[in-house]
């Protein structure tokens, strides 16, 4: 009987609501502008979005494609840092920092 409650106490902490994306900020680009950016990210379907779940494979996906943006326009080998900040409620701030 004590696995049982044990598992439904799991089980109920699991469930609780996911962390939700309540802003994207990008740092530092001045090569590409943010509409640029998010029309690139919308282009290549990545799911990391306002209100909507924050995975951070999402993120580090928009990673890969900001990358590739900058490359094409001529800056070799960026490196963006992904920095998240909790924030009430239940949520996360995702800002993109373009550092070389």
């Amino acid at each position: 009987m004590r696995l049982a409650a044990l598992v439904l106490l799991v089980s109920a902490a699991l469930a609780e609501s996911p962390v939700l994306v309540r802003a994207i900020r990008f740092v530092d680009f001045k090569k590409v502008s943010v509409s640029e950016i998010l029309d690139r990210l919308k282009e290549r379907e990545v799911r990391l979005e306002i209100e909507k779940p924050y995975r951070p494979e999402d993120a580090e996906e928009a990673r890969h494609y900001i990358a590739q943006l900058l490359e094409e326009k001529g800056r070799h080998d960026p490196h963006i840092d992904i920095v998240t900040r909790a924030v009430a409620p239940s949520g996360v701030v995702v800002e993109f920092r373009l550092t070389k």
